[in-house]
């Protein structure tokens, strides 16, 4: 999961699913195979808007295309400033491409998109409570905590959709940066969404920081 928070905000009136000492049963909480909407990365404490964009998600197809307009993508010929760039997972490779300068490239081979169960990998950490309201957006929730590595992690999904609601980092009372997806949408993707000119297999330019994504394949492959 790309590891692309709340504390007080959450009403805490929490009713726990799980048995003692054992991990949840999380199938109720695995992302439909095909939905697309906006997400955006922000710090709710000051309502800091960080990333945001379209999301396409298409688990058959092997795709997964998130858009960054403002932070992620450095510019490859003016590394002070960035652009809008197209993050997009094709059968297990990782690309970029950025429309305004004709840039495609193959940023990390062997990189596969996350799985609609992807939680499952941090199961024996868990535990999941219903009835949360996620008044950031004012959702309905489930709420499933788990410990990715060393950093907690809070994930809502909505109790109506069994969408995504949003993906909070850290502890709550520290960091107040989440993830959260918006407007979603179950079914198959728009045609459009996949608009990059394949193939697609230049190197990135160094500027687009893909040496720096090592760590991260190697703990979405151990």
């Amino acid at each position: 999961m790309w590891r692309l928070c709340i504390g007080a905000l959450v009403l805490v009136s929490l009713f726990s699913f799980s048995a003692a000492n054992q991990p949840p049963n999380l199938n109720s909480t695995f992302w439909p195979e095909q939905w697309y909407g906006t997400w955006r990365f922000w710090n709710s404490t000051g309502d800091l808007l960080i990333e945001y964009g379209w999301w396409f998600y298409d688990w058959p197809n092997q795709f997964l295309r998130m858009d960054n307009h403002l932070s992620y993508c450095r510019n490859p010929q003016d590394s002070s400033t960035h652009v809008f760039c197209e993050g997009v997972f094709l059968n297990n490779n990782f690309y970029f491409y950025i429309p305004s300068q004709e840039v495609c490239c193959l940023c990390m081979p062997g990189l596969g998109m996350s799985a609609p169960d992807w939680i499952l990998a941090d199961a024996k950490t868990a535990s999941m409570y219903s009835g949360i309201l996620y008044e950031l957006l004012d959702i309905n929730s489930t709420l499933v905590k788990f410990m990715a590595g060393d950093q907690p992690q809070m994930y809502y999904q909505s109790t109506l959709s069994t969408l995504p609601t949003a993906l909070a980092f850290g502890d709550p009372h520290i960091d107040p940066t989440q993830n959260q997806w918006l407007d979603t949408t179950v079914g198959p993707i728009p045609e459009w969404a996949n608009n990059v000119p394949w193939p697609c297999d230049a190197t990135c330019p160094t500027a687009l920081g893909c040496g720096n994504m090592e760590e991260f394949k190697k703990e979405r492959t151990d």
